[in-house]
């Protein structure tokens, strides 16, 4: 076992560790395991190569090396169209569990830790950085010809973390429903995705040209019918 003392204090709460903390709920995992008889901590975002290839290259992998000053890699797995990014770094990986109290392995029952919960520029972070993950938004017709009405949903299979998010939401002035199943949050309506992009947002490009397209034509297809390549094609088309 490793035996070198550990730098936690190269690590700070801030904007940026927000923003990779919220990744992590959504999409991450830390894990500690034995290999040769040396112990590893490892650190790993999964996600959908056809979707964030863009969200990968152009912000994940940045912040992540701005957080923990060393190069990572995006990595591809062609089964289950995978994108990834994992790193090994214990004493990021003891800091996140100690410190933030992020559990190894399994998240579970996880909820957002107290150190980010008392900062609202914080929770904005996370909570761009869950719908960017664990979120989506998508158009549905609701009595109309085209898909016009928008609803933004983040899902989580932490009831502890639904909770979270509903009362933070509601206290940004949002109108939140829960999911029946009580596994994820969902804002309904133009009214709250206006308000969700101007103060809140998006780093992830499918996203964003979802909602672009939906300004700029009132209605949005669904990815089947219009893909990321496709409808930048047509935003970028003029008027």
């Amino acid at each position: 076992m490793n035996s070198t003392k550990l730098n936690i204090n190269n690590f700070k709460i801030d904007k940026n560790l927000a923003e990779f903390y919220g990744i992590l709920i959504g999409d991450g995992c830390i894990s500690k395991f034995t290999s040769q008889g040396s112990v590893h901590h490892a650190i790993r975002i999964d996600g959908n190569s056809l979707t964030d290839i863009g969200y990968y290259n152009n912000h994940l992998k940045k912040l992540i090396e701005g957080i923990i000053q060393r190069e990572v890699k995006v990595k591809f797995r062609k089964v289950g169209n995978c994108i990834f990014i994992m790193f090994e770094y214990r004493d990021f990986a003891v800091f996140l569990n100690n410190y933030l109290e992020f559990p190894f392995g399994k998240k579970g029952e996880i909820s957002i830790n107290k150190e980010f919960v008392k900062n609202q520029q914080f929770l904005i972070a996370i909570l761009r950085e869950l719908f960017d993950t664990d979120g989506c938004l998508y158009f549905t017709k609701n009595n109309s010809k085209n898909r016009s009405y928008p609803i933004i949903e983040i899902s989580t299979h932490s009831s502890a973390l639904v909770n979270q998010l509903y009362q933070f939401l509601c206290g940004l002035g949002f109108r939140v429903k829960i999911s029946h199943f009580k596994d994820s949050v969902k804002l309904h309506g133009k009214d709250n995705l206006i308000k969700f992009m101007k103060f809140i947002g998006t780093n992830h490009p499918d996203k964003l040209s979802k909602f672009n397209y939906w300004r700029k034509f009132g209605y949005c297809p669904k990815i089947g019918e219009l893909n990321f390549e496709s409808r930048m094609e047509k935003l970028n088309s003029g008027p």
